[in-house]
């Protein structure tokens, strides 16, 4: 946001007065101009490249039949989470890029308290959605670790691909709902100051901060309001570290549980163990035995397991000489 800056001793302090002793204009920084270059990079080619990429994932979406969404479950379901994670991309980019762009031009705020308010919702929104989504797609890793292990320890599958893709679009759901419901204090903390020569949308403490100097300039002091840190610090956690830790959690259980498998001795079989009797084998041909007083061998069990739509044959036998 910009902001109003002093000259001299009390550089600290983010206000200025003129000559008419009203809060001055503030004045443009460079930072504001890299910002600047930036916003318009990410309109430029940020914009149509997410929408190049969206509309190809919808056609690759619209092209498979449900025969096959069933076959490949997995495969429709990352699809699916690609197609929701390139939508928040482009959200992000259309609500933030264009007003904050308009902003920096201007360095004013001319369009009333309302649109402040909106704008500020849709930033912390898309903020909030694009975290949000990278969150959904760590749990839907999780949950296919979790299959396999249920495969490997049970020798099925617990649930379908359609229930897959289901819980999926579940947890979109979810994390629109949340994102939505967590940017709400924004209407309440955004406000306009409308000063005789300029005007801006900021936070009602800053407001509360610039009215106090402008009365009272020469004894201003910076105040500090606890519920402005309590609003800072639980957006810092919604938008950042709590969704950081969820990824950490859910990548480490699948690094653990990776490890911990590929220590396991390697079996042929997927499901659960099988007993595999041992027996002697008759050369028919000579009818002699290779071992004595050993009967004919009993059929030794048939492994099988499936590869996604394919299906393998994996036969053992073992010999006791």
């Amino acid at each position: 946001m910009p902001v109003l800056e002093d000259d001299g001793d009390e550089a600290a302090v983010p206000y200025a007065l003129d000559e008419n002793g009203n809060l001055a204009i503030p004045s443009i920084m460079v930072t504001d101009y890299v910002e600047m270059v930036v916003l318009v990079f990410l309109l430029l080619f940020g914009l149509p490249l997410n929408g190049f990429v969206l509309k190809r994932l919808v056609k690759a979406w619209m092209d498979g039949s449900n025969v096959n969404r069933q076959k490949e479950g997995a495969r429709s379901t990352f699809l699916w989470l690609k197609i929701q994670l390139t939508l928040v991309d482009l959200i992000l980019i259309l609500c933030y890029c264009p007003s904050k762009l308009i902003w920096l031009i201007s360095y004013q705020w001319y369009y009333g308290e309302a649109l402040c308010k909106i704008v500020q919702y849709s930033w912390l929104f898309s903020s909030h959605l694009m975290s949000f989504a990278i969150v959904c797609i760590a749990l839907d890793r999780v949950r296919t670790v979790y299959r396999l292990m249920h495969i490997e320890k049970n020798g099925k599958v617990p649930r379908s691909s359609a229930t897959q893709l289901a819980f999926v679009k579940r947890l979109i759901v979810a994390a629109y709902v949340i994102s939505a419901v967590l940017s709400v204090p924004q209407f309440h903390v955004w406000r306009v100051i409308e000063g005789e020569n300029f005007s801006q949308c900021t936070t009602i403490w800053h407001y509360e901060r610039a009215s106090k100097y402008e009365k009272n300039p020469e004894n201003y002091e910076m105040d500090v309001y606890p519920l402005e840190r309590f609003y800072t610090l639980f957006h810092l956690l919604t938008v950042f570290w709590i969704p950081f830790l969820m990824l950490f959690c859910a990548y480490l259980y699948i690094v653990v549980y990776l490890f911990w498998y590929s220590l396991k001795p390697y079996s042929l079989s997927t499901g659960s163990p099988r007993f595999v009797k041992h027996s002697c084998e008759v050369d028919s041909n000579e009818n002699l035995s290779l071992w004595n007083n050993c009967a004919p061998t009993s059929p030794v069990p048939v492994s099988t397991g499936s590869i996604k739509s394919g299906k393998f044959l994996l036969s053992s036998r073992f010999d006791m000489l």
